[in-house]
């Protein structure tokens, strides 16, 4: 199976929307704000580790973040886009 066939399967844990891949360009934004102390998940916990990837939910409002080829789908997890 490949990884575009897992994530035809998978989805938003907080939307239940499809997730699809963020671009590199969003990913270096966030990682220049984890840098900064800038990102909290929705736990109000501060982001500390980079993110290699990430998935976003198909309205944009949620990124989960991919560390070690892993996406990490857990709601308290997720960083908010949008304020």
């Amino acid at each position: 199976m490949s990884q575009d066939d897992l994530l035809a399967l998978i989805q938003c844990p907080i939307t239940q929307q499809k997730l699809v891949y963020a671009d590199q360009t969003l990913i270096e934004e966030i990682n220049q704000r984890i840098e900064q102390n800038d990102v909290r998940d929705q736990q109000d916990q501060r982001v500390q580790a980079p993110l290699e990837g990430g998935l976003v939910s198909a309205d944009g409002k949620f990124l989960y973040a991919i560390r070690g080829g892993i996406p990490t789908l857990v709601a308290d997890r997720a960083i908010a886009l949008v304020a």
